[in-house]
């Protein structure tokens, strides 16, 4: 190991330290924080848990009870303001969703009905491109000077 000769290479080692002991108070407060928040999640989940499946057992029984009794809630209309909230049965036309309907896509030409990735360089590719491949696209290896540093310990 290369020992500090000058003022620059202390410093350098100084900043390497300094890096270092912040890393650990900052995992360690992460770790805490985590503990935390997992304790208070854990002592509420089951309430939490509990609260959201009533809420969609209840839904299911209103949802339920307005299509059957729809004339006795709703009268001609679609919509009923109760003193609670209000309950709405609305009509919409919807294409229905069939098996197979992305190769029919395919087949008819119809891209714009088709969700893809959104297209970009894949630079680690390209990276492995010979030399004259790049000069055909218009690029070159360049050199860049890169900072990094490790830690020890």
């Amino acid at each position: 190991m290369r020992k500090p000769q000058n003022e620059h290479l202390m410093r350098a080692e100084q900043l390497l330290t300094d890096i270092s002991s912040a890393i650990v108070a900052r995992d360690d407060a992460v770790k805490k924080a985590n503990a935390e928040i997992d304790v208070v999640k854990s002592r509420y989940a089951d309430g939490i848990d509990r609260e959201k499946k009533k809420i969609i057992a209840f839904e299911k029984q209103l949802d339920r009870l307005v299509r059957s009794s729809r004339s006795e809630i709703l009268g001609d209309g679609d919509r009923a303001d109760l003193p609670g909230g209000s309950v709405m049965l609305k009509e919409e036309r919807r294409v229905k969703r069939i098996k197979g309907m992305l190769d029919r896509l395919k087949a008819a030409g119809m891209q714009s009905a088709i969700k893809t990735a959104k297209e970009y360089v894949n630079w680690d590719r390209v990276e492995m491109f010979n030399d004259g491949m790049l000069e055909r696209l218009g690029t070159e290896r360049v050199s860049k000077t890169i900072f990094s540093y490790e830690l020890k310990g």
